[in-house]
């Protein structure tokens, strides 16, 4: 799956009131984590904790539980 689309559905989910899961999205914890970054870093999220650790630095947990969808990740939606 690639960005773009990875985006789209967490948006979704968001905008459902739906906590997206890696899992879910058939995408390993690192891809997902560096997404939900992406999107918040871009003001498409707010509210998203990304928690990295360990050798490499890699994602540990994403906690999405407080995240919303902002008027800019709504944009998105409509536009792609």
């Amino acid at each position: 799956m690639d960005k773009n689309e990875l985006i789209k559905k967490i948006l979704i989910s968001l905008n459902e009131n739906i906590e997206p899961n890696f899992n879910d999205l058939g995408v390993d914890k690192d891809t997902f984590g560096d997404t939900v970054e992406i999107m918040q870093n871009e003001d498409l999220i707010t509210g998203a904790n990304v928690q990295r650790g360990g050798q490499g630095n890699k994602v540990v947990l994403v906690y999405l539980k407080n995240a919303k969808i902002q008027l800019k990740g709504l944009d998105y939606l409509e536009n792609n």
